[in-house]
Order: C-alpha cells, then sequence, then structure tokens
C-alpha cells in the first residue's frame, strides 16, 4: 500500500476549494430561505471570514496577489448568498451563476498558486544569494582579519551535499569551497596555508572540522575548504572487499568533506609511517585487504617480528581452507629477507620476457594482469631492518618501476639518523606518502619533503592521518577501522581469484629459493623456532650467498693471495722477465672483540668516518654540542650561542630543512637531537644544499 496522504482542515486545491465553496453557499441560501433570515446575515458572515482569512495570509507571508484572491473569494461567495437567499436559490439563474463564479474562482485559484510557489522560490533564493553573500564577506573579513591582507575577494562559494549516513535519500550540507582572489603585491596561496590553524580558530569551527588550502587556476587565486560537520566523528568499518585491479586507486579511508581518500600504487611505492598506538598497524591491514582484494597483485612481506602482521592472513591456507597462501612469500629474518629482495631484484629483468607484450600494448612497463601479477614488497619496521636489507629495498623501489614491482615501507618514524631509520632514498622515491600520528612536526616536515607540511596537532586522534600522493598538498583523513578477523576473512574471500606468481618471473629470479620458500618457513618460524645465527664467513660471503642455495666458497685472504702470486710469477716466467720482489704488506689491524667483525661492517665504518671529516655549519654542529646527554636543545639556549634571536634562528634552520618542535619546558620551541643529526648527515653526504648565510654565521665563543 502506498503510503496514506495526510489531509489538514482548511486545506483545499483549485477544484475542491472552489467546489465546497459553492456548496457551502447553495447550502446557506437554501436553509436560509426555509429559515426565512436575512441576507445581511450572510454578508456579516462573509466579511467576517473574509477578514480572518486576509490575517492568516498576512501572517503566512502569502503575495498580494493571493490574499487579494482569497478575499474576493469570500466576497463573491457572500453576494451571490445574499442575491440567492430571498427567493431560494433554486432557480436555474441563481444556479447557473453559483456554477460560472465555482469556475472562475477555481481557475483564478490555480493562477494564485502558482503566482504563491514562484514568489516563495525567488524568496527562497533571495535568502540563499543572501547567505552566500554574507558567508563570503564573513571570510573577507576573517582573511583580512587573520592574514593581514588587505584586498582580498571571494568571487566563488560551492558547497558539499552529502548524504546523511544510515538515512537513505537524505542529503545535508557538510561544508563549502570558497574561490578567493588575492589582491597584486606578490601574495600567494602559501600565505593563507600559513595561517589555517588561526583561520580555524577565528571561524570557531567544531571539533574535527578543519580548513585545507590548495592553489587555484591562476597564481593569486587560492580554494579554500572548509569543513563545517564532523563526518569522521564516528568509526569507518572497512567496507566488503570486492575484486579489483592494481589499475584501480586504493582507498585509504575518507576525507573530512565526505570524499574518499584514495592512492594509486601500481606505478609507485609508498610509506607508511605513525608512531605507536596511532591506526599504523589498522591502516597497514585495510591496505592489504584492498591489494588482496586485486586479481594481479602479488604480495610479499618482510617483518622480523616473527611475521606477526602478516600470519593472520596465512590462517585460512595454513587450515587447508585455501589452495595458496595470500601473502606470497614472507621474511622474519635477515637471510630469508636478502633471498626475497635478491629474487625481486633479480626478477626485474622480466621485462625481457615480456618485450613482445610490451611492444604489443606500446608501453615501456610490464603490463599486469591475472597471467602476469604486480608484485609489491611490503616491509614492517623498515627503520629497524638491517643496513643490507634496505640498501635493497632502495635498489627495488629504484628499479622495479618499468618490471611492475613496487615497494610499501612501513616505520614508526620517517626520519633517517644516519641511516638507523627509514633510509632516505626509499622515502624520496615514495610517490605515496602516508602518515597516520606522529611525535613532531619534524616528522611530518622529514616524510613530505619540507615543503609545506602539515602540522601534527592538526592529526585529531587515533586513525586520523595525512596522505600525498605524487606533488599533492597532504591531506586529511580518516581510515577504515579494521578488526581482528579482517585478516582472515578477506584472506578467505578474496582466494577464489588471487594470482599465481607468472614462471617467466620465478625463472628470472630463480626458481629453487622461491619454490623452497615454505619449506624454509615450516622449519623455523611457522614452527615457532628461531633461524640459525650466520656464521662470520657466511655473512662474509655477501649478498650472493643470500640470494639462495649455498651461495659462493668462502676462502681465505691467504689463499687467495697465493694463488695470485703463482699466476703472475707464471706470467713473468713466460715473458722472460724477472718477477720483482715485493716486501711483506702489513696487513691493517683487525677490530678488537665485540668491535666490527663483518666487511659490510667494515665497509660502513670506513665511509663513515670519511663522511665525519665532511665539514657541516656550526649552526648544526653548535645545536647538537648543545643537546649534550638530552634528545633536545632549547631554541634560547643555541641562539644565545649566535648572538641572534630565535625568530633568525628559525629562518636559517629552516634553510636547511630543520623544523622545531613543542618544548617540554615552560614555553618557547625546540630542536630534536636525531633531527639535527639527520641534518648533519644529508649535509656530508651532498643531499642538502646550504645557503652561504648559513655557513656565514658563527658562534661568539
Amino acid at each position: 500500500m502506498g503510503k496514506k496522504r495526510r489531509v489538514t482542515l482548511g486545506e483545499f486545491g483549485p477544484v475542491s476549494g472552489p467546489v465546497t465553496a459553492a456548496g457551502v453557499s447553495l447550502a446557506t441560501a437554501g436553509w436560509g430561505d426555509v429559515l426565512g433570515l436575512s441576507p445581511w446575515w450572510a454578508a456579516a458572515t462573509a466579511g467576517a471570514c473574509g477578514l480572518l482569512t486576509l490575517a492568516n495570509a498576512a501572517r503566512q507571508g502569502l503575495p498580494a496577489f493571493a490574499r487579494i484572491h482569497q478575499v474576493g473569494c469570500w466576497i463573491a461567495y457572500g453576494a451571490w448568498t445574499c442575491w440567492a437567499m430571498p427567493g431560494g436559490p433554486w432557480d436555474v439563474t441563481e444556479l447557473g451563476a453559483l456554477a460560472s463564479l465555482g469556475v472562475i474562482t477555481g481557475v483564478t485559484a490555480r493562477g494564485a498558486q502558482i503566482h504563491v510557489e514562484t514568489v516563495r522560490e525567488h524568496q527562497k533564493q533571495v535568502e540563499e544569494v543572501s547567505r552566500r553573500r554574507g558567508i563570503a564577506g564573513e571570510w573577507e573579513r576573517r582573511l583580512v582579519r587573520v592574514c593581514r591582507i588587505k584586498g582580498i575577494t571571494v568571487t566563488g562559494l560551492d558547497e558539499w551535499v552529502r548524504p546523511v549516513p544510515g538515512k537513505p535519500g537524505k542529503t545535508r550540507r557538510v561544508g563549502y569551497s570558497l574561490l578567493v582572489e588575492l589582491p597584486s603585491g606578490g601574495y600567494r596561496w602559501t600565505d593563507i596555508n600559513a595561517k589555517r590553524l588561526e583561520l580555524v580558530s577565528d571561524a570557531n569551527l567544531p571539533t574535527g572540522c578543519g580548513i585545507e588550502v590548495h592553489p587555484g587556476e591562476r597564481a593569486r587565486e587560492v580554494i579554500i575548504d572548509v569543513t563545517m560537520v564532523n563526518v569522521l566523528a564516528e568509526d569507518l568499518p572497512l567496507p566488503q572487499v570486492e575484486r579489483r585491479s592494481i589499475y584501480d586507486p586504493i582507498p585509504l579511508g575518507m576525507r573530512p568533506d565526505g570524499r574518499l581518500a584514495e592512492v594509486g600504487l601500481k606505478w609507485t611505492s609508498g610509506v607508511l609511517i605513525g608512531r605507536k598506538g596511532s591506526g599504523k598497524s589498522n591502516q597497514l591491514v585495510s591496505l592489504m585487504s584492498w591489494l588482496l582484494a586485486c586479481d594481479d597483485v602479488v604480495i610479499m612481506g618482510i617483518d622480523f617480528n616473527g611475521g606477526g602482521v602478516f600470519r593472520p592472513y596465512l590462517r585460512p591456507w595454513l587450515a587447508g581452507e585455501a589452495d595458496r597462501p595470500a601473502i606470497d612469500w614472507v621474511a622474519t629474518d635477515e637471510a630469508e629477507a636478502a633471498r626475497m629482495l635478491d629474487f625481486a631484484i633479480a626478477a626485474i629483468q622480466r621485462k625481457v620476457a615480456y618485450a613482445d607484450l610490451m611492444e604489443q600494448v606500446d608501453d615501456d612497463k610490464v603490463p599486469s594482469s591475472a597471467d602476469i601479477p604486480h608484485i609489491i614488497v611490503i616491509s614492517d619496521e623498515t627503520a629497524d631492518l638491517p643496513l643490507s636489507i634496505k640498501q635493497r629495498l632502495v635498489e627495488l623501489s629504484n628499479r622495479g618501476r618499468a618490471a611492475s614491482i613496487s615497494t610499501l615501507a612501513c616505520a614508526l618514524r620517517a626520519v633517517d639518523a644516519g641511516g638507523k631509520g627509514l633510509p632516505i632514498d626509499l622515502n624520496k622515491q615514495a610517490a605515496v606518502k602516508i602518515s597516520m600520528q606522529v611525535d613532531s612536526d619534524n616528522e611530518l616536515a622529514y616524510l613530505f619533503s619540507w615543503g609545506r607540511p602539515p602540522k601534527s596537532e592538526e592529526i585529531p586522534g587515533t586513525g586520523f592521518g595525512f596522505y600525498a600522493e605524487g606533488d599533492n598538498k597532504p591531506s586529511l583523513f580518516k581510515g577504515y577501522r579494521t578488526k581482528p578477523s579482517t585478516a582472515r576473512e578477506v584472506a578467505a574471500a578474496t582466494a577464489a581469484w588471487r594470482p599465481a606468481l607468472d614462471e617467466a618471473t620465478i625463472d628470472m629470479g630463480g626458481r629453487e629459493v622461491y619454490e623452497t620458500r615454505w619449506e624454509r618457513a615450516r622449519e623455523t618460524w611457522l614452527s615457532g623456532k628461531r633461524p640459525a645465527a650466520p656464521a662470520p664467513a657466511a655473512a662474509a660471503a655477501g649478498r650472493g650467498a643470500a640470494g639462495g642455495g649455498e651461495g659462493p666458497e668462502v676462502r681465505s685472504a691467504a689463499e687467495v693471495t697465493g694463488e695470485v702470486a703463482e699466476g703472475m710469477a707464471a706470467l713473468f716466467d713466460r715473458l722472460g722477465l724477472e718477477m720483482p720482489q715485493v716486501g711483506p704488506v702489513t696487513p691493517p689491524p683487525r677490530p678488537a672483540a665485540g668491535g666490527l667483525d663483518t666487511n659490510e661492517e667494515q665497509f660502513r665504518a670506513i665511509v663513515d668516518q670519511d663522511l665525519a671529516d665532511v665539514s657541516v655549519p656550526a649552526l648544526v654542529s653548535v645545536a647538537i654540542e648543545e643537546c649534550g646527554d638530552e634528545d633536545l636543545v632549547h631554541m634560547a639556549a643555541v641562539a644565545r650561542r649566535f648572538g641572534v634571536d630565535s625568530r633568525r634562528l628559525g629562518e636559517l634552520m629552516r634553510m636547511i630543512a630543520v623544523e622545531p618542535r613543542k618544548s617540554p619546558w615552560r614555553g618557547g620551541r625546540a630542536y630534536e637531537r636525531d633531527v639535527l643529526v639527520a641534518a648533519a648527515d644529508r649535509i656530508r653526504r651532498g643531499l642538502q644544499q646550504v645557503p652561504d648565510e648559513v655557513w656565514a654565521v658563527v658562534p661568539l665563543d
């Protein structure tokens, strides 16, 4: 049954109204004639009702035409009643006049109704224009007041209308975008962006709402996105994953304006950071769930914490509920991670095997499909991985794009403190960057390349973060909420269409090491056993041994030197020359017990020693010295050493990409030791340009 229409007394249409009025007038005239009433009673009643109708129309704000029409109807029907009552209304003349009156009032009633609708629509438009002008004017005054830029003009306003969650068919305004034109004088959108937190406070926006600033199509145009309703107040459950492709954007969650936050991981690598308790692990589960839903992706994972991140995805396979594991390869120790990454690096040459296919699709990159899946290597706690593994990840990130191989590195922090954090090159090569909650603004600045990074205080809480793709400005989002059972459910749901690694890639990477990967896993971490520590000789064997199998034979330096000497002697004999005698060579001193014991560590020590000889600006070295045994140094303390004020010190430090953070002491701001050390490391390696005015600053003592 359809929905019943509710009828209110007194509500009549252009047909029912005149018919009802004619019927009442006819009944009144007939009974008045029978009872012998004076016609003036009808006139008085019609006049009173006309006045009452006029008052009601005025209260409703009806236009003049509608008021005149209603009063005119009462006068017309009252006049007919007075005329028909003395002799009775049953004559053909009286009835004909009443019918004609009904037709006339019906037509004019429809005209009055259309006029009322037109006038009300016009009033709404006028009110809407007035309201929008009020918003525009308010923001013009606010921008002048907060940003100290006179002559700003708001030239456009676009409101966001989004569906109301849980109420199909209903919408609501959740915010708006302002198109702002800046005055001449060299002003840029960054001048507005620098004051966005102050603008939020001045607008007194609700908790969870904020402002985002973007450049417009012209140099002096600025787009300001203002969120008025906190659409992210509730948790966002992870939607049911459906079959998709790596060519499709990967959803991260929702933006404050109600739009999806999405990134592409087909042609680039990614970085995900976040402190403990920030929701980073939850976001990683969400990302892997969407990647597993792709029918053209194979995931390999590195997790030195016993594979805890990836183990839940393997449970359906371990329980016999799936033919293949959801994660194609898991490494939980250095040796296995080296094998995996060496396999992936060698597999880059699959471009050769698919050269004809690349020519067919007219592309210089390997196309992904269920037959030739994209490979993505996900590493958790990347900053804590051994240096040799980080170097392989960097190489894979640098070279794997054309072969459709990428990386997703996860870490607690973005800062690379002397090679002990997330590698600089891994961060620079990642076009997709995601940050959940962090401890300081420096983490965001380091991750998003020190352009115009967001502030850590702009992240409302757990599950929120910023993301950026390519050169786009970082945007706030809230990630989907996952459950402990999500991994198993997704692994089981996507088992039917998950691809297997193609034969050409397996051959290029190394079939034996690939096909025995789960045998090694069952002998170690899947059975709860820790892998045996590699012998010093095996470590010295280097990367060749890590690639799988037994690797090259490790021989002593004396054996190699002896063979070389014998070969040189035989060569000189054949040439009839006398071999020169060379005195004994004193070998370099070996490190003491507990010192360096591998070639890689020795090489690293030599490089570090050479880099230590490269000078850094006094501004940085003195600031590190002022830290002493603390992790922070107050800006005022460093400023005193150089005889400058804190503002000038901040300007100089920003020239070398060093930002202060809030100080735990009374007021002021401070610099972190790790950030200063990282800056010194970048300068020594030639990764940071140092302006002359920074070199020119010297301490007073």
